[in-house]
């Protein structure tokens, strides 16, 4: 039998947040992308993907430490070994860097994915902006005119129906929107008053911030494909 532990990679009495910490580290050089000339990657991937989300389910992880079996076995690892799933995670385990989340960002932000993500998440949340931005990865809200005009082009094409929720939404957050930008304006003009003084500062803060926007844009990656496996397995049982 395999130990969940060892293959994630920490204690027996890891908290949550190292769980989560040792899967943001794992699953970018796991990710079936990452691995193309690997015909099990995706299975591997998957099998990674039941570990975490049981070690991260209180239940389930109460079931596992007493018993030292898997609750949801049947469903585990297909016709692959415990061995080999522990020989990839070895393997492939390896630092994650500001760069991978910068790349990561790049590809993702306006890609088929994304737009596939959007369509999916505006479904699951009958358009409610505000819940679909804080599942869409590497987003936040100076990205609400970009989904806007993305949705507003799929309604009148078809693609999706105009909820009551998105309309309210729209308003609400294109209103935010604009109070935020408004507020930076103010803020920049206030600088150029002591450019001196505050050049520094502000630079510094500038830094800070997309350090800050880039880490939570990779916690986010990796919540949603915990999010997307839960819910893939919820709609199978």
């Amino acid at each position: 039998m395999v130990d969940f532990y060892e293959v994630a990679g920490v204690s027996p009495s890891a908290t949550k947040e190292e769980i989560r910490k040792a899967y943001r580290k794992l699953v970018i050089k796991v990710h079936p992308d990452k691995n193309r000339d690997d015909p099990d990657a995706t299975s591997k991937f998957q099998s990674l993907q039941h570990i975490f989300e049981v070690l991260l389910d209180e239940e389930k992880r109460k079931i596992y430490d007493e018993t030292g079996q898997d609750p949801d076995s049947d469903e585990c690892f297909g016709k692959l070994s415990p061995e080999d799933i522990l020989r990839f995670c070895r393997q492939h385990f390896g630092q994650v860097t500001e760069e991978r989340i910068m790349e990561m960002e790049r590809k993702y932000r306006g890609s088929k994915e994304e737009e596939e993500d959007l369509k999916q998440f505006y479904i699951r949340f009958e358009g409610n902006l505000q819940r679909i931005l804080f599942y869409i990865i590497c987003s936040d809200e100076s990205d609400i005119p970009r989904f806007v005009r993305f949705y507003d082009d799929c309604i009148s094409k078809g693609l999706l129906q105009s909820t009551r929720m998105y309309k309210q939404s729209k308003r609400k957050m294109l209103k935010r929107c604009k109070s935020i930008k408004e507020r930076n304006l103010s803020l920049v003009d206030s600088e150029q008053s002591n450019p001196m003084e505050e050049s520094n500062t502000s630079l510094t803060q500038l830094v800070l911030s997309n350090q800050k926007k880039r880490a939570v844009a990779w916690d986010s990656f990796c919540d949603a494909i915990l999010e997307k496996s839960t819910l893939s397995k919820s709609k199978r049982m």
